[in-house]
């Protein structure tokens, strides 16, 4: 059921929040802010239009059919951004029509969308465009960015008949940059055709230095997974200038990684190098890259061509830069190809004033989570779901129960994790408890109940059997804020379910949990008898929550 809006609703104001998304009776309206002069409202009603579940196809049509030239440069480029996720034809339409508009913004706008939909159709009307610009004789109908425009996209959908169009185009009508860039697109596009694969199931050669990423705040119990999981290799090391980073050294495959659960990524880190103000970040860069340690892991770890993408760990897009890179591996190391599109490896580039560092990142399905079918809104990430359970300190005889159960991460973990005795979810949810049954059974839970019930009225000790003596262990990330606990007093909402952790633990049981609001859920733990053993602020992405290890004493009564 829809959800009905307050009349003190604005719409503006809820673009403000990135959690928002709109309905389909909003787009007409954010439309309008698309093509307004406002460019924050601008942006925002771009990002809001990109997550409408129901097609935008039909209202942007109809509102180009009324639009200046100006508004319809914009609708275009909108336009293609949405076709490849709603496949309608109408905006493929739009597209092709206005590639002969006599505007030269629309003609420039027509050809970056359609550079987007990388298909047969695309290239056919690009090159026809193609032929229609360079041939137009008068000059008030020439437009070189339009030219420029249409080359970039033959580059990025094009193949043999683009590669040969582009050829034959004399240098003086097109950018000498535009032109470099659409070649190198098409060598790439020409080079997804050979299949490539990791093979990280391949041992290397000697030690192999590797660098793990976790959220921050998690980099203690990402090392203790690693001793676990690798036993006698040298040790886990976390640095102090950098959170959310533990260093490695193995010897073998690096698939024995996949013993730890709470890593969020890997990458092989190439030894840093200094700089000089003089050098160029391109050039440094390519030196790395085509280095003989690079070579070495990147060759050992790829079968077929070695596709990379380049990633700022300081963030933005650096085009410029990111061309001059692919220029320069194509005539130093053309066995290496920059490819954002279609990779298998990220190059993530982490630089200071003096020094740069490389890590290469193999970009992979992760096989540990293959039970996660089915999400809901603010579930727990399975990182997260996998560190509360490895700060859970388990015991075979674990009677588990996550009172905010969600899509049942925490409980997919747990029985992942090792034996256990019974594990109960609950959540006021259907649609979460119908996505934690799903996971759960993908994972091989089948036995875990769950039941549809308030957290703060709930006893699991009801539902009989083992539970029937109490919880050994809770285990949650309850609601973090409005977007999921939507009028609800989230205090009174963690202070309730903490007091009825201490009805419900058996004496020396413990919760383990992600509170958002940590100094609120610590004096509820005090005024309930639950002693904090532990207690570790843990980046949420944008805010923080701290995973809490709260013990009702081994003496405590009920």
């Amino acid at each position: 059921m829809t959800r009905r809006r307050g009349e003190a609703f604005s719409l503006d104001e809820a673009l403000t929040d990135p959690g928002f998304t709109p309905r389909h009776d909003d787009v007409s309206e954010l439309l309008e802010r698309v093509l307004g002069r406002d460019d924050e409202r601008r942006i925002r009603a771009e990002k809001a239009l990109l997550k409408v579940q129901s097609s935008v196809a039909v209202p942007l049509y109809i509102r180009a059919g009324v639009a200046t030239p100006d508004e319809l440069a914009r609708l275009l480029r909108l336009a293609g951004q949405l076709v490849p996720r709603d496949g309608d034809e109408r905006l493929r339409e739009l597209m092709l029509k206005h590639l002969a508009s006599p505007h030269a913004r629309v003609r420039r706008a027509s050809a970056n969308a359609l550079g987007r939909l990388r298909d047969e159709e695309s290239e056919t009307a690009l090159l026809e465009a193609l032929r229609h610009e360079h041939a137009a004789k008068e000059e008030a109908s020439r437009d070189p960015r339009v030219l420029d425009a249409i080359v970039e996209a033959l580059g990025k959908v094009g193949r043999e008949r683009a590669a040969r169009a582009l050829a034959a185009l004399p240098g003086n009508r097109v950018s000498p940059e535009t032109l470099e860039r659409a070649r190198l697109m098409l060598g790439r596009t020409t080079l997804r055709a050979e299949p490539a694969r990791l093979m990280l199931d391949r041992s290397a050669e000697g030690p192999l230095e590797v660098t793990l990423r976790c959220r921050q705040g998690l980099e203690g119990l990402l090392a203790s997974e690693l001793e676990g999981v690798l036993g006698g290799q040298a040790g886990p090391r976390i640095p102090r200038d950098d959170r959310g980073r533990v260093d490695l050294t193995i010897r073998g495959a690096p698939t024995q990684l996949f013993g730890a659960r709470t890593f969020l990524s890997f990458g092989f880190p190439l030894p840093e190098i200094r700089r000089s103000p003089a050098s160029k970040l391109a050039v440094d860069v390519v030196r790395m890259l085509a280095s003989p340690g690079a070579t070495r892991i990147l060759s050992t770890f790829t079968e077929g061509p070695i596709r990379f993408r380049l990633a700022w760990a300081a963030g933005g897009k650096r085009r410029k830069t990111i061309w001059d890179i692919a220029s320069e591996i194509q005539r130093r190391a053309p066995e290496l190809v920059n490819d954002p599109t279609d990779s298998l490896w990220e190059v993530v580039v982490r630089e200071s004033p003096d020094t740069l560092r490389l890590e290469l990142v193999p970009r992979f399905d992760d096989p540990r989570f293959g039970y996660r079918e089915a999400d809901v809104p603010a579930a727990s990430h399975p990182t997260l779901a996998a560190a509360i359970v490895c700060a859970a300190e388990l015991r075979e005889d674990d009677v588990v129960w996550d009172p905010f159960v969600g899509s049942g991460g925490e409980l997919c973990e747990r029985f992942i994790a090792g034996p256990s005795a019974m594990l109960i979810g609950s959540d006021v949810d259907d649609r979460a408890l119908a996505a934690a049954r799903q996971n759960l059974d993908r994972a091989g839970a089948t036995s875990a109940l769950l039941r549809r019930a308030d957290a703060r009225t709930f006893d699991p000790r009801a539902i009989g059997g083992r539970a029937r003596e109490g919880m050994t262990a809770i285990l949650s990330n309850p609601p973090m804020g409005r977007r999921v606990a939507r009028g609800e007093d989230l205090e009174h909402l963690l202070s309730r379910v903490v007091s009825r952790a201490s009805e419900i633990l058996v004496p020396g049981g413990r919760m383990v949990w992600l509170s958002p609001l940590p100094r609120v859920t610590r004096a509820a733990a005090a005024a309930a008898g639950l002693s904090l053993r532990r207690a570790t602020e843990v980046d949420m992405g944008g805010f923080s929550a701290e995973l809490q290890l709260l013990d009702r004493p081994a003496g405590s009564r009920g």
